[in-house]
């Protein structure tokens, strides 16, 4: 059942600015963005067979499976340079009059990357041609950053159970492994793991609550909410290090790439099964004396979708062929398994008020007594029957009969587990010539876990729907001046429900008769008030009919200038993130029973005697925002053929925090009275000094070894004035 509350719109406010702010971006042609807009740059410079350079040569890039071309022509040190490039295999030609021409294939980009390729022109005919590949991968001597990639090909042949995107990330170099991995737990170079930021194509996909992602939050056990499905994914890049165009975070940044269409039509078909039959047993499910013909828990997993690509055609109307390209995934996932729960729960007879064979040492003092009659014993350790409280009567509706003898681990049955898991991640490019690229991508999902319980009433559903949406605008102004413009949005929305919520059964604990306990009913919290009896299974769903829902929407800008020698990017983005909640720890009310008042807990229950009580109270929904923008400069200078220099600056601009509609109170700055409480209300003092100067170097000892440093306000040497790792809102 999907929540019915969930989506907000953003404030008239946030909408003014956010629209004011592309207007003018758009007049000044666009001189800001966000980290890692652009995926690769292919740069060199064009020499003869003698290593003279060679300026006026003309350099054609071309990408053969979209039909894409830049031409640039070298300048008088024989430099080009092709910024901005999308993910994709390009070949290089270069001609010029009096020399052959050479072309160079299967030359990869990848994010954040710069291939450094130098054509040798022979002497000849321009009709003439020398073809070189490199399908081999190139050296990156050109940039200094500290992280990892992992390429289409990689990502589906690595065995990522349940297609959780984020444990590529342990194959790279300075990862480890937390105990809570299926939540993104990782850290990278002895960062912290909520200092991790995520991204799906350049757009947050970090829920500004946890700071864990969007996609592949959530769940029951430890197991991971919604997943991208590996098969629309092209790259993922893991930065530890990177330049001032990254901000946010203060750890690693992980960044999605979605796979695009091309020339060719592509498509996967998967199916993976998992199932009892297939699995060996575990220890604990082989056959005892006493249960010669154990079965194996059930299990039946499927995980399964379907993946096609390639150019939009429709027949006698429209041929987009090196124009229009489309990428269309589905994936599922289904599981259903069962695990043995071995727990300690009240037989019926209890409830007659008969605790006869209780053993004398499971009581205090060896018998029950009577605290509403001076602690006199019961004979025989019967409570009359017009004793038993009648709430407990009522509450035995909600309890299983047990099924093994005794009175201690008595109570023995198959607890489910379900995930119900549906989601689509889709794709469309348009080329306008050779200058404008257009994209538009949208995933959606949706999720649902059931976490059963020995106790069916302290079963728990959690759904969770989440959308990650973007629209990107690349225009190559100049062959060395490209601008790009992004806006996106995510969205989180989650609840965890009882089975009474879920039946829409809103009137079962004021049906109880306690008199003030009536919250589900009173604030529309369907379910019971909690029963916790010390020793045995009680009736406690006291984290359940809890709602979140959390957003973040982004606006990107950048600008690419390659002068020379000089790769000069400038951009800003900002950031509206915005996150909600609505819960209370025994919002019902609870009670509980742990045996101080008769000598034994379940009497105390039948006696209707809590040792203590909470009452209910109502689920007051608070939400808040928060503009978090970024502005950076950042040069990556080619000092000589072997040494590359990268430095910048970057601005963080975290405004303070606010409540949207007034549900939150702060201490004022002598701690003596409550503030706010009113929508609109602004927290705390702003930080304007979050300034990130960043510089490193990276030099090329020889045409195959390479040594890089960086210098960054990470390090904290002192560079670095009021600089601070923005931390989540909540």
């Amino acid at each position: 059942m999907r929540p019915k509350w969930g989506r907000v719109a953003v404030k008239n406010l946030g909408v003014v600015r956010v629209v004011t702010s592309a207007v003018l971006l758009w007049l000044v042609c666009g001189c800001f963005a966000e980290a890692q807009l652009f995926p690769g740059r292919i740069t060199g410079v064009v020499r003869d067979a003698q290593g003279a350079v060679v300026a006026g040569a003309t350099v054609k890039l071309t990408n053969p499976s979209t039909g894409q071309e830049r031409t640039i022509v070298s300048d008088a040190t024989g430099e080009f340079n092709f910024p901005q490039l999308p993910l994709g295999s390009f070949q290089l030609t270069v001609t010029k009059e009096g020399f052959r021409t050479t072309i160079i294939s299967d030359i990869a980009t990848a994010q954040g990357q710069v291939n450094n390729v130098d054509p040798v022109l022979a002497i000849g005919t321009v009709s003439s041609q020398i073809e070189v590949s490199s399908s081999s991968g190139l050296i990156q001597t050109e940039t200094n950053e500290v992280g990892g990639q992992l390429n289409q090909v990689q990502v589906q042949a690595l065995p990522i159970g349940n297609s959780d995107y984020t444990r590529l990330a342990l194959v790279l170099p300075g990862v480890t492994q937390n105990s809570n991995f299926a939540f993104a737990q990782y850290t990278i170079n002895g960062s912290r793991a909520r200092s991790n930021g995520f991204n799906i194509d350049g757009v947050s996909d970090t829920d500004p609550s946890t700071y864990l992602p969007s996609i592949n939050e959530g769940g029951n056990s430890a197991t991971a909410a919604t997943r991208l499905p590996l098969d629309a994914i092209q790259e993922v890049t893991v930065s530890a290090s990177a330049g001032a165009d990254s901000g946010q975070n203060s750890g690693s940044v992980m960044n999605v790439i979605v796979r695009s269409g091309t020339n060719q039509i592509h498509g996967s078909l998967f199916e993976f099964l998992n199932n009892q039959v297939l699995n060996a047993r575990t220890y604990f499910t082989l056959p005892t004396p006493a249960n010669p013909t154990a079965a194996k828990p059930p299990l039946r997993q499927n995980q399964f979708g379907v993946e096609i690509d390639g150019p939009v055609v429709i027949p006698r109307l429209y041929n987009g062929r090196d124009k229009t390209f489309f990428m269309a995934s589905y994936g599922g996932y289904r599981l259903d398994q069962s695990a043995t729960s071995l727990s300690t729960s009240m037989p019926a007879v209890f409830f007659n008020g008969n605790f006869s064979g209780v053993p004398t040492t499971s009581i205090t003092h060896g018998a029950l007594v009577d605290p509403l009659n001076g602690n006199t014993p019961f004979p025989g350790n019967i409570i009359p029957t017009s004793r038993v409280s009648p709430v407990a009567l009522k509450l035995q509706a909600y309890y299983p009969a047990t099924d093994l003898p005794g009175f201690a681990s008595n109570y023995s049955v198959p607890v489910p587990t379900t995930i119900f898991t549906n989601q689509t991640v889709d794709r469309i490019d348009q080329n306008i010539g050779d200058k404008i690229r257009l994209y538009a991508r949208a995933d959606d999902q949706y999720e649902n876990v059931f976490g059963g319980s020995a106790i069916p009433t302290n079963a728990a559903t959690t759904p969770v729907d989440i959308s990650n949406y973007t629209v990107g605008y690349t225009h190559t102004i100049t062959p060395n001046l490209v601008n790009d413009l992004r806006v996106g949005r995510n969205f989180f929305s989650t609840a965890t429900l009882d089975p009474f919520s879920v039946a829409a059964n809103k009137n079962a604990g004021t049906a109880l008769g306690i008199p003030g306990f009536n919250g589900d009913s009173t604030y529309n919290n369907p379910g019971i008030p909690d029963f916790n009896i010390t020793g045995f299974n009680g009736l406690n769903n006291a984290s359940t009919n809890w709602y979140q829902n959390d957003s973040t929407t982004q606006l990107s800008e950048q600008v690419s200038w390659n002068h020379h020698s000089h790769n000069i990017q400038a951009g800003l983005e900002f950031r509206r993130l915005a996150t909600g909640r609505a819960a209370v720890n025994s919002a019902r009310g609870a009670f509980t029973f742990n045996g101080t008042l008769t000598g034994y807990a379940p009497a105390d229950f039948i006696l209707g005697i809590p040792q203590s009580f909470t009452t209910p109270g109502p689920e007051v929904r608070g939400r808040t925002a928060e503009w978090r923008d970024g502005f950076f400069v950042t040069d990556k200078w080619q000092v000589t053929r072997k040494l590359t220099v990268d430095y910048g600056i970057r601005y963080e601009l975290p405004t303070v925090a606010y409540t949207i509609n007034g549900v939150a109170t702060e201490l004022n700055p002598n701690q003596t009275a409550l503030v706010g409480g009113t929508p609109g209300y602004h927290f705390t003092a702003p930080n304007h000094s979050d300034w990130a100067p960043r510089l490193g170097a990276a030099y090329r000892i020889t045409e195959k070894q390479q040594r890089s440093n960086r210098l960054s306000d990470s390090e904290r040497i002192g560079l670095v004035r009021g600089w601070q790792s923005p931390s989540k809102i909540g």
